[in-house]
């Protein structure tokens, strides 16, 4: 057996110190490139999300506050069927009411039916949570079919303001609201409807 040189089994304590002094630079600049260009990303990333959101609701309620709906089926409608004929804020749910263009089966008691009742139906828009969630939703639901849907999400509160009880203005707030690190950030938008 020769004598030689022993093999080293491990690492020496001045390579143990400089392995984590390059292991803690190396995070400190991870956790700064996170700060730098990760933290923003994903902000944009939600902003871009709420005001998506908020332009399904906009098209959404566009549509509805148009003046008409379209017919239940056939041909193309005329502008004066199903027509908006009204709107009311009941159980904090906005309601629009839409002339059904049928005569009523019977007449009403006194004078005229009113606009908020049966032949007329409605599209009903509501603020709920998603099942199991606490996720606010815009949802739309049509009373004709009994369709539900869901308009936007990310929604933190609807509001409804019919200025002086007036039939012909509605003002709609809906706050759109995302987390990110702990954080909350809200977005409000308004939208206004004057009766066509």
């Amino acid at each position: 057996m020769s004598r030689g040189r022993h093999r080293r089994q491990g690492f020496t304590l001045i390579e143990m110190a400089i392995a984590t002094a390059l292991t803690g630079l190396l995070g400190v600049l991870c956790l700064l490139s996170w700060k730098a260009f990760g933290v923003p990303a994903v902000d944009s990333y939600y902003r871009g999300r709420v005001a998506g959101e908020a332009i399904m609701a906009a098209a959404s309620l566009a549509t509805d506050l148009g003046g008409s709906l379209p017919p239940f089926s056939g041909p193309i409608g005329e502008r004066d069927e199903h027509r908006l004929v009204g709107w009311r804020l009941e159980q904090g749910n906005l309601e629009l009411w839409y002339d059904s263009a049928q005569e009523p089966a019977e007449p009403a008691p006194e004078g005229e039916p009113s606009i908020f009742e049966a032949p007329n139906h409605a599209i009903i828009y509501s603020f709920q949570y998603a099942p199991g969630t606490t996720r606010g939703m815009l949802v739309r639901t049509d009373s004709r079919t009994g369709i539900s849907s869901v308009v936007a999400t990310d929604l933190a509160s609807m509001q409804v303001d019919i200025p002086y009880g007036s039939e012909e203005r509605l003002i709609l707030t809906l706050e759109f609201q995302y987390r990110i690190f702990k954080k909350r950030y809200s977005r409000f938008y308004t939208f206004e409807a004057i009766k066509p």
